[in-house]
């Protein structure tokens, strides 16, 4: 992907509400995407705070709410943090079906308009997707720095961390520059491609 200058993130963390909360009488903006992602670090099962944010009581059974604890969680921090910003997709009012968090990232994304393969490069509280099918992983970014000049230096905030992928973490990455594919190489040793990524804000008009 293309370089992009370090963009300068706010500090300030987001109250956790409804989409009149977050959204109603204001314009959603990147700083607002990723300070409502990073409020969420250090969540984790059986934290009610995780469990509401990913599986709102109002929507999901007690069963499902409870088979979090076993639920690695990278797709559904995605899905809840759409939800919170007020993207209305039919999906995320309906019961979530236990395997497709993966897919439902990519199908309102692609309904929305707000799809990309691997061309372009993705910004602050953008979605991006690594891995091979079946071993996929989403994060969303919260920071990018090309100053290093050996690749794109990425700060990001991922669902799925923990033994049993049930916490959300911050993480650092690196785009390098020296690979022949778009990859995404993280602070624990992880080296995957990059299969595409999803516009945060275009999903979050798309469907409000």
């Amino acid at each position: 992907p293309s370089s992009s200058p370090r963009l300068a993130l706010s500090a300030a963390s987001m109250r956790l509400g409804s989409r009149t909360d977050i959204c109603g009488g204001w314009t959603v903006t990147r700083d607002d995407v990723v300070s409502l992602a990073l409020s969420c670090d250090g969540w984790r099962w059986p934290d009610l705070r995780y469990v509401e944010f990913l599986m709102p009581a109002a929507i999901e059974s007690a069963a499902t709410r409870a088979a979090l604890a076993n639920m690695s969680s990278c797709a559904l921090f995605v899905r809840a943090l759409w939800r919170h910003l007020g993207c209305a997709h039919p999906i995320l009012a309906a019961p979530y079906r236990v395997g497709h968090a993966v897919s439902d990232v990519i199908q309102i994304a692609r309904d929305a308009g707000a799809w990309h393969g691997t061309e372009g490069t993705p910004g602050l509280g953008d979605v991006v997707l690594v891995g091979e099918p079946e071993h996929e992983h989403v994060y969303v970014v919260t920071g990018l720095d090309a100053t290093h000049g050996d690749g794109m230096h990425v700060e990001s905030i991922d669902g799925g961390q923990g033994p049993h992928g049930a916490a959300i973490e911050r993480r650092t990455r690196l785009w390098p520059s020296w690979a022949s594919e778009w990859r995404d190489v993280n602070d624990l040793g992880s080296d995957r491609p990059v299969r595409g990524w999803a516009e945060s804000l275009r999903v979050a008009i798309g469907f409000a």
